[in-house]
């Protein structure tokens, strides 16, 4: 049998639909067993322990603890039934050792990280501003809650460290090393499809999905995942914990509750432009006291706006020159005619597709 043959054998499409299956029913429980698990926390912690419930504690231990300890090694028990392989190819026979990249590289990574989450964000609130404005409602994520009503410590901890961790763990070496025997770019596209919708809203979608590509991209490169890990970390670090912070600082700034209201009045009542001497005074004495951590949260937001944008030259300018080689070639190629078959048209895929699309779309109005 030639390796054409070989390559649209029944037998290896069937295995490669198996694999498929699998790895969205792995997904799929995973979802579920978040979900239930945290609703079930959530209902016995009130209905027992109702003085704890708006402890921080009970917080993250409905809405983090299920995912990081109960859904993701359940996933993680799945994927073991699909096989796996080395993403790097053999050198001399010996698997060949995950690269490092030096410092300058690592850099310039970071900046295309930050080009690629800011242009996935932009069209994600393009997008939920554009379906706020058809239905009245919009896709929140709840992201903002959180990084500036939790202790900054845990939030450092769950965001920066746990988070990136387990989730490069999970959706960049569990999956890309299971899946990449199908082809290293499919492998990176079903990842970061993976991990976009696993965010569970559409403002969040876009941005996971651009970070979860590029993610992904690095780990074939490299087969280094501690790499990713790395780059998941800064990345959260600079784009949500540092703004957290910022935002913490404003919030506690005397006087910033009177300035959105005066703010808003004199918007609302046209005066803005044509205020008073009095409002005036009153207005700028009121501003002074929100003014530093104002500046330093337009000072970062305009710092990060500008490495992001350099991010984006950098890769526009590369991109000829970006290739996934050296990555271990594909050991069964799907036909092209039947790869929407094999990887999405399964129980599996199906299921968490749907279920995370529906979970979306209900993000609308809640």
């Amino acid at each position: 049998m030639d390796t054409n043959e070989k390559m649209t054998d029944p037998a290896v499409l069937s295995g490669a639909r198996r694999d498929f299956t699998l790895l969205g029913l792995a997904f799929f429980i995973m979802t579920a067993l978040q979900y239930l698990v945290s609703f079930a926390l959530s209902y016995f912690g009130r209905k027992y322990f109702p003085d704890a419930v708006s402890g921080e504690w009970f917080f993250w231990l409905t809405g983090s603890a299920p995912l990081y300890i109960v859904a993701m090694p359940a996933a993680w028990l799945i994927m073991r039934a699909i096989p796996k392989r080395a993403v790097l190819p053999d050198v001399d026979g010996v698997p060949a050792k995950p690269k490092k990249m030096t410092g300058y590289d690592f850099f310039i990574a970071i900046l295309v990280c930050l080009g690629v989450m800011q242009a996935g964000n932009y069209v994600g609130n393009l997008i939920n501003t554009m379906l706020s404005a058809a239905t009245g409602h919009t896709s929140i994520s709840g992201l903002d809650t959180i990084l500036t009503k939790t202790d900054p410590l845990v939030m450092f901890a769950v965001v920066v460290v746990i988070g990136p961790v387990l989730e490069e763990l999970v959706f960049r070496k569990l999956v890309i090393d299971r899946i990449s025997r199908y082809g290293a770019a499919t492998a990176a596209v079903i990842s970061a499809l993976i991990f976009g919708l696993c965010h569970g809203n559409i403002q969040q979608f876009f941005y996971a999905f651009a970070l979860g590509l590029f993610f992904a991209f690095i780990y074939l490169r490299t087969g280094n995942i501690r790499t990713t890990v790395l780059m998941h970390m800064t990345v959260n670090f600079l784009g949500g914990f540092v703004p957290s912070m910022l935002l913490r600082l404003l919030s506690l700034t005397d006087g910033l509750d009177e300035l959105l209201k005066m703010t808003q009045d004199l918007t609302t009542s046209g005066n803005i432009v044509d205020m008073t001497p009095e409002e005036a005074a009153e207005y700028l004495k009121i501003f002074s006291r929100a003014a530093a951590p104002l500046m330093l949260i337009a000072t970062w937001s305009l710092t990060v706006m500008a490495l992001a944008i350099t991010g984006l030259f950098i890769l526009i300018s590369v991109r000829r020159r970006v290739t996934l080689a050296p990555c271990r070639p594909a050991e069964t190629v799907i036909p092209r005619e039947k790869r929407g078959y094999a990887i999405f048209l399964n129980v599996g895929m199906m299921l968490y597709i749907v279920s995370m699309a529906a979970i979306a779309a209900l993000s609308l109005f809640t």
